[in-house]
């Protein structure tokens, strides 16, 4: 990369960090995009653009860049809050199924991974398994213990949906 190059993007850096992090990344054609859109009203500027605009940059430019950063913050908190709503109605859309069916396999699945788990779990701590299976128990009960997790989140929530579902009622 040729000094110019670099040079932008320190700028970037220091003013724009959230917008830095993305020129680094998979969102690195998103980033640009919103740079030569924003700085240069191009939607169709390349990276040598911004560089030559930022090379010589004005105290204009540099608040556009702080103004930016600032909105990607709130659009990446805002993309934050909408995969945890999603997240959080999945699970009330399975609960409200569970309910309107009359559904016991939920409670079967978890009745029969909690004996699983713990009984996996039990006959690892005394020592009840032999030398050559145990590995493989490591693996089962890292897997039970996954399903497991899940499975209680479905039936009693979990500490960071409700806090979500607390901040979401706030607004």
């Amino acid at each position: 990369m040729d000094k110019k190059g670099s040079q932008w993007k320190e700028l970037v850096s220091s003013v724009a960090p959230t917008l830095a992090g993305m020129l680094g990344g998979p969102l690195a054609g998103v980033a640009v995009s919103m740079l030569a859109e924003n700085l240069l009203n191009d939607p169709q500027a390349t990276e040598d653009d911004i560089a030559v605009t930022l090379g010589s940059a004005r105290v204009e430019d540099l608040n556009k860049l702080k103004l930016l950063e600032k909105e990607v913050r709130v659009q990446l908190k805002e993309l934050g809050i909408r995969e945890h709503r999603l997240l959080y109605d999945d699970k009330a859309d399975a609960r409200a199924r569970q309910r309107a069916l009359k559904d016991k396999m939920p409670g079967i699945l978890a009745v029969l991974l909690t004996l699983g788990f713990f009984s996996v779990l039990t006959a690892m701590i005394t020592g009840k398994v032999a030398p050559e299976n145990e590995a493989v128990l490591q693996v089962m009960l890292g897997a039970l213990s996954t399903a497991w997790i899940g499975s209680m989140q479905f039936f009693f929530g979990t500490t960071q949906s409700s806090r979500d579902k607390t901040n979401l009622l706030m607004r």
